[in-house]
């Protein structure tokens, strides 16, 4: 199977579903219990599709988008020459046979960090990098600041266009250089899922869909509510030629075996309620597709069907820029179709173990279904993994769509990767993530209004333990991010800690170093996020209530060092953890933030931290409960005594 790429696209059924008389009570959104309608949007080949839309480049010119000598991103044109990603630009070349244009993702050096923060702090005058001309919405969004920003990189005119292309083709980049940055994909991902949100509130209306954020390029909507809502449109005005717009769109999967009428279900029966509603959510997805690329010009994919696993499957049969529905009674098949490691969380350590009990002539989910019981994984993978696989293995997956507000991310992270570095040489990086990190949170903090509570340091050093990559060794702390009304002193205060904690540690020579900003809490308008960022107190001010401003600083610090002391974790991993990131360190040269994995795994070790921290509050609780327990059983035990002496 080519994934539809070369099958005809018109075989969704054209059956209009305006006329159906009979519902069912639909679970929520949150999908317990029922079927539901999910559908995950891809956007096409993301990293280097961004580079074509900011320069104006054609869709048809093959490019691959690099981090140092390392392809990030491959866009389908240049696939086409058999160039993947991890190729150096040496070997783009000869595959290509020079066809191929190759760009570098941008890097930033502290200098320009530090010019770029003059600059701001210059042009925002007293108001503490508030930045002008700035409506929120009704939603408390700074939607206009951030089309502002996206104009200022993405619609350039088209001579100046011209003129980046010529000056960035073909240039690379060394890692001493600096920092590879993501800032300007992050914008775009941003502005485009403001657009979705936007398309989606104006056209089925605000509260009749669920968006979960999965990464910077994917997300997952639960559209289950109005799609078996069918007294209503499935997108707001003209229906009818939608239908037919999404029927040309649409791959239905699996229909190629059968004759192209549309139909998939065995009884021949295709007015069934599930398939009108599957019906709707390709009108909705084909419509959202629509007007990100009418507004902005980027091309997406996507997967419609009953849940996450399946919708994520069904998406690659629409690349690219189309679409593909599968209906539940096809689903085995497409297990059958799917290998282990492409199906969604069994790509690592999980797929392994389970392609190791498969004979070696079955790799495929449907293989799973087939041949191995819930008994035998959960021999080898545990319980609660076992079931998870064997539910993937039969296309059953109840983990819900969870709103993600506004589609934020989780966490603001930079990473850097160096030769081994001690902590007297160790500052100029330190101070170019801990700029970069201030700089972005500040700018996130104006747009949604919300502000991080913690910081983790994360860390790769030389532990001396031995191992194929000279012994190194993962670890992390949790430190408070620092707050007040000026961005340098909360920079110094960042930077401060952080070595302070590496400090502390003496864990050298460290050769990888990252800080993530997680925790967000959300701030009213006139909340504390505007104490972080309002107007900066006038030297006339200070000097009239310096003893007063005073004792709070002291206030402050003395929390702040507490939440130190406190909150600092270890981590050790695994030495074969260690020695997979030390390689990919190795194999990128740095990883940096440049990569969806890094960032992945970034998330996934927030998670894994404040998961531990839940779990040992919630140990400790049930200590002191047995404790009370036992206390009461003595007094019971002491009271019945004198009872039966009294008698």
């Amino acid at each position: 199977n080519n994934h539809g790429q070369s099958e005809p696209k018109k075989i969704m059924s054209t059956h209009q579903d305006t006329s159906r008389g009979k519902k069912r009570d639909r679970p929520s959104s949150s999908g317990s219990g029922g079927k539901r309608i999910v559908i995950l949007i891809d956007l096409d080949c993301f990293y280097a599709q961004c580079e074509s839309v900011r320069l104006g480049l054609e869709k048809s010119l093959p490019l691959c988008l690099l981090q140092w000598d390392s392809a990030l991103a491959v866009n389908y044109a240049a696939r086409s020459f058999g160039i993947k990603r991890g190729d150096g630009f040496d070997e783009i070349n000869k595959k290509s046979q020079g066809q191929c244009v190759a760009l570098h993702l941008p890097v930033i050096s502290v200098e320009d960090i530090a010019a770029s923060t003059a600059a701001s702090n210059s042009a925002s005058g007293e108001d503490g990098g508030q930045q002008h001309g700035d409506t929120a919405t009704e939603d408390g969004s700074r939607s206009s600041e951030l089309e502002q920003s996206y104009d200022s990189i993405y619609n350039l005119p088209a001579e100046t266009r011209a003129e980046m292309f010529k000056k960035e083709k073909n240039v690379m980049r060394h890692p001493h250089e600096g920092k590879a940055s993501l800032e300007r994909y992050r914008l775009a991902s941003a502005r485009i899922f403001s657009v979705i949100t936007e398309a989606l509130t104006a056209n089925v209306g605000k509260g009749n869909f669920v968006l979960e954020r999965a990464s910077i390029d994917e997300l997952f909507l639960d559209v289950s509510e109005h799609c078996y809502r069918t007294v209503e449109p499935a997108w707001k005005d003209g229906t009818e030629s939608l239908a037919d717009a999404a029927s040309k769109e649409t791959v239905v999967f699996g229909a190629n075996t059968k004759q192209m009428t549309g139909e998939h279900d065995n009884d021949d029966d295709d007015d069934d309620e599930e398939s009108a509603a599957l019906r709707r959510g390709c009108i909705m997805a084909q419509n959202v597709r629509k007007a990100v690329f009418d507004t902005l010009g980027f091309t997406m994919s996507a997967g419609i069907s009953i849940n996450k696993t399946v919708a994520k499957l069904g998406a690659s049969y629409g690349k690219p820029d189309g679409q593909a529905v599968v209906y539940p009674e096809l689903i085995p098949r497409l297990m059958d179709e799917t290998p282990i490691r492409k199906c969604r969380n069994m790509g690592g350590k999980i797929g392994k173990q389970v392609l190791s009990l498969l004979p070696e002539d079955e790799d495929t989910m449907g293989s799973v279904a087939r041949l191995l019981s819930l008994y035998e994984l959960t021999q080898r993978l545990g319980r609660e993994t076992a079931q998870r696989v064997f539910n993937a293995a039969r296309g059953i997956d109840g983990e819900p769509v969870l709103e993600t507000k506004g589609a934020l991310t989780k966490s603001i992270t930079a990473f850097k990767s160096f030769g081994a570095t001690y902590l007297e040489d160790l500052d100029k990086w330190t101070r170019l993530l801990a700029t970069d990190v201030v700089a972005r949170v500040e700018q996130d903090s104006k747009r949604n209004e919300r502000y991080p509570k913690s910081c983790t340091i994360q860390y790769v050093f030389s532990s001396g333990l031995g191992g194929s990559h000279g012994g190194r060794t993962t670890r992390s702390a949790r430190i408070p991010f620092p707050k007040g009304s000026n961005r340098q002193q909360r920079l110094e205060q960042l930077i401060s800690k952080v070595t302070d904690t590496l400090a502390k540690r003496d864990d050298f020579p460290i050769h990888r170093l990252g800080l993530s900003a997680i925790d967000f809490e959300l701030q009213s308008r006139n909340g504390a996020i505007d104490a972080f960022f309002a107007k900066q107190v006038s030297p006339q001010s200070q000097k009239t209530s310096g003893g007063g401003e005073k004792s709070e600083l002291q206030k402050q610090q003395r929390e702040q060092k507490a939440g130190l002391e406190t909150a600092a974790i270890d981590e050790s991993s695994e030495q074969a953890t260690n020695d997979s990131k030390a390689g990919s360190c190795s194999k990128m040269d740095s990883i940096d933030d440049a990569s969806k994995s890094s960032c992945d795994a970034d998330l996934a070790y927030a998670r894994n931290l404040q998961a531990t921290l839940n779990e040992s509050a919630s140990a400790s609780a049930s200590f002191v409960g047995v404790q009370q327990q036992q206390q009461q059983q003595q007094q019971q035990q002491q009271q019945r005594r004198l009872v039966v002496d009294s008698s």
